[in-house]
């Protein structure tokens, strides 16, 4: 039998986003979502965070295992006063959700600073 666990999202996805969450954490998965930045009563049980939660609430929630954060820098944790817990691993998305968006945007701004745009 499976062992059950908890992952919290603290960001706003759309709901097919959320069942693809859903789909791919299987049937042992509780998954849920919140709107309000993450307390630490919402982190009790929760194992995996989607989401960016403050470093000092993390620093005091012991199930929490992973964060995968929404954004590709991580200095919030890496770079802080506080310290990422060495008991947590820590996933960003650099380079494999904004890669390509990314590429276009810069060239976009190059060509209006270029062609003097506004």
């Amino acid at each position: 039998m499976d062992r059950s666990y908890q992952i919290l999202v603290t960001v706003p996805l759309r709901p097919h986003h959320m069942e693809r969450i859903r789909e791919a954490a299987g049937p042992a998965a509780k998954v849920r979502q919140i709107s309000a930045p993450a307390t630490l009563e919402d982190l009790a049980g929760v194992e995996v965070v989607i989401g960016e939660p403050a470093p000092a609430i993390l620093a005091q929630a012991p199930d929490v295992r992973w964060v995968q954060m929404t954004w590709a820098g991580t200095d919030l944790y890496t770079r802080g006063p506080i310290p990422f817990p060495e008991d947590k691993r820590l996933t960003n998305v650099a380079g494999s959700a904004y890669g390509h968006i990314i590429s276009q945007y810069v060239v976009g701004q190059i060509l209006s600073i270029a062609q003097n745009l506004p």
